[in-house]
């Protein structure tokens, strides 16, 4: 079973309210520190673009793209996951209904018949 653990809403939004506080009492390259202690790659993406005095417009243009890249990783995985699983299945019954010793898999052109 794959598992992907989603971000805690209320957790992302507190440490973004402490970010917000610290870069108005410190000032934003303060934020620098407190890269090392968040969890989120895109979050900490977004800090250091930040930080590092890149346009507010032009952060977020780059970290929507990448979530877009992101989802569409995700979505290829996915499929990649389905076909292996229905090409398992079918190869398992193929085996199990004796159907190799006549015909090679035509799945996996034989391959799983010497499992």
């Amino acid at each position: 079973m794959l598992v992907v653990r989603s971000p805690d809403p209320p957790q992302l939004i507190e440490r973004m309210v402490r970010y917000a506080e610290t870069a108005r009492r410190e000032g934003i390259l303060a934020l620098e520190q407190l890269l090392g202690t968040e969890p989120s790659s895109l979050v900490r993406r977004g800090i250091r673009l930040a930080v590092d005095g890149t346009e507010p417009a032009l952060i977020m243009d780059i970290l929507e793209t990448e979530l877009r890249f992101v989802e569409e990783r995700h979505v290829q995985v996915q499929r990649l996951l389905e076909r292996l699983g229905r090409h398992w299945v079918l190869c398992w019954f193929w085996r199990r209904a004796g159907m190799w010793r006549r015909w090679p898999c035509r799945f996996c052109k034989g391959r799983c018949s010497t499992d």
